[in-house]
Formats: structure tokens, sequence, C-alpha cells
């Protein structure tokens, strides 16, 4: 089983509503298409120039456009400053007591200069703090399809929704409980995950 974000979850882990707005969905996949085509091709016309395609979605317009105007705020060209990564949380079923083996994708910016990762959100920001220990836990006890920077120090936040950003040390966050993680991935295996 597949889950399309970390986001998915947290969802479970911390209890919120399994009911997600489809169109939502649809324009967070689109600006991570959008991104992940202007990185591999270093071309930021992806980005700037979604709006001007034959059906472009406003959602994603306005995600697309605060995410440019972040990008440069921080940096002076952040098409070759920063790479975009995806990657993915393998939970292997036998952890799971399952036949089934969940997924987690998800996809960052590296910041190779700073040693720090930036994770796009949308309209969650005041909870960042607490999917951090969750994040680490995932990314450091399970298997990755590529493995995480290097002397990563820093976790950042940008919200697309808001325009806002969140940072913190990354070196001196906690981890979540083993237990509860793995608790939480077999009931989205037994449920049949997000809706």
């Amino acid at each position: 089983m597949r889950l399309p974000s970390l986001y998915g979850f947290y969802k479970y882990y911390f209890n919120y509503p399994l009911e997600g707005k489809k169109n939502y969905a649809l324009a967070i996949r689109e600006v991570e298409k959008q991104i992940s085509d202007a990185f591999d091709l270093r071309d930021e016309s992806y980005i700037i120039d979604y709006e001007h395609q034959s059906y472009p979605r406003q959602l994603t317009i306005s995600f697309l456009k605060k995410l440019y105007q972040l990008m440069n705020d921080y940096y002076e060209q952040p098409i070759f400053e920063l790479d975009y990564h995806k990657n993915s949380i393998h939970l292997p079923k036998e952890l799971l007591t399952s036949r089934i083996q969940l997924d987690i994708d998800f996809g960052y910016f590296y910041d190779r200069n700073a040693k720090k990762i930036i994770l796009l959100e949308y309209g969650k920001l005041n909870e960042v703090s607490r999917w951090i220990p969750v994040f680490k836990t995932l990314v450091t006890s399970f298997e990755l399809t590529a493995t995480l920077p290097p002397n990563l120090e820093t976790i950042v936040f940008w919200d697309l929704s808001k325009g806002l950003i969140h940072e913190e040390d990354y070196t001196s966050a906690t981890t979540a409980p083993m237990e509860q993680i793995l608790k939480i991935a077999r009931k989205i295996v037994n449920e049949g995950g997000v809706k």
C-alpha cells in the first residue's frame, strides 16, 4: 500500500479527519509535478508559467506563486541552489504483521550549503513541531528509496497556503515511540489507507 505523502501518515497518527478535499489533493499533486519537472530540467518556467497552461487549477496557481516567492526570498538562483528529491519510506509487511507493506512517499528540497531540507506543507504549519519526531523516526528506522543528505542540521517547512515558514534544529529533535509508529502503520494497512 502506498501513501502519497507524509501528511497521510500524520492524519492517522494525530487523529486528524481522514476525509480530505479532492480538489486540494489534486492541486497538491499538480504542484509537486511542476516542481519535479522544473528541478529535473533546471527550468523555472514550469513553476512561473503554469497559470498559462490550457486548464490550470486556481489553487495550484496560488500554491506555485507562494512557492516562487519563498524560493526567491531565500535564494538568488533557487533552481540551481536547491536540489529537489523524491523519496519513499518502506515499512515491511513483516513488521506490520500483514501481507502488505506500507510505502510513504515524500519530496523535499535540499540546501547543500546550509545542510537543511525543506518540506512543503499546505496549511498546517502550526502542527509541524509535532510532526518532526514522527518524521525522524520514520526516516531513521526504516529503509528509504534514497538516503537523506548526510550531516543534516535543519528542517524547514514552507507553507504554500499562506506563504509562511517554520524552521527547527533537526539534530536535537527527538524521535517518536517506535511501537506507536508501528501501531499506526498497522492501522493504515488494515483500514485500507487514507480516503
